[in-house]
């Protein structure tokens, strides 16, 4: 094994392993290492729960889109839809339907309620 001198004066008194000292190194660069990656996991699962996902593929509402400027009307069945035929993004399009806006085109939007045939599930008339 390799030695080295820590003090010259002294003879073979005080001398060090080389592969002690690489140990002690070795040691405390795991040690750090593993800090590092305690912290990264811990920053995914943060960030893993702040992650909210949402249900897009439900049926969408019926929705009637019209134009102010040439009157034109269309009755869609989702936001989606609507939001191809008028051009702009689907929440857009929801926005448009919710909040009673109106586009720079002239376009309007609205949620159309479902109406039933008048029968409810037990049989009776509404």
């Amino acid at each position: 094994m390799a030695k080295i001198w820590m003090d010259a004066n002294e003879v073979l008194s005080k001398t060090m392993d080389l592969e002690d000292m690489f140990e002690l190194n070795l040691r405390a660069i795991r040690k750090r290492n593993e800090k590092i990656k305690n912290e990264i996991e811990k920053q995914i699962k943060y960030e893993d729960s702040e992650i909210k996902t949402t249900n897009r593929g439900g049926p969408g509402k019926i929705i009637k889109i019209f134009n102010i400027n040439t009157g034109e009307v269309k009755i869609l069945k989702s936001a989606e839809e609507a939001s191809r035929y008028i051009k702009v993004s689907r929440s857009y399009a929801s926005y448009l339907a919710r909040e009673n806006k109106s586009t720079e085109d002239g376009w309007k939007a609205e949620y159309i309620q479902e109406v039933s045939d008048g029968i409810s599930k037990c049989g009776t008339s509404n």
